[in-house]
């Protein structure tokens, strides 16, 4: 019999890619704002525009986000955001960021 710790589920019951420490990724909540809206869907440029600033600081906060959350690319940094409450299945970016994402061009 495996012994396991209290309060952690075995392995085999975490989510593949999602690390049992990636549940207790402490975000910031710029870092949150910038998952949520990689979730959507948005490039790094869309997201840049909606969040007004650069597309290099955006790339910035979302690697860190990603080390913090132990996800190796997008797909996974999305089921992070979902599994946590970030970005919920029915989540749409507001009417506001709709208009700066197009703004933003292709």
């Amino acid at each position: 019999m495996m012994w396991v710790p209290h309060g952690l589920p075995p392995y085999w019951m975490l989510s593949p890619g999602i690390s049992r420490e990636a549940g207790s990724a402490d975000l910031t909540p710029h870092e949150r704002r910038v998952v949520r809206l990689l979730s959507l869907g948005c490039t790094l440029r869309e997201a840049a525009a909606i969040l007004r600033e650069d597309p290099s600081a955006t790339q910035r906060v979302k690697r860190t986000a990603m080390s913090k959350t132990r996800a190796r690319n997008i797909a996974r940094l999305t089921r992070y955001a979902i599994q946590s409450g970030l970005s919920p299945l029915d989540d749409e970016l507001t009417p506001a960021e709709a208009r700066r994402c197009a703004a933003a061009g292709p």
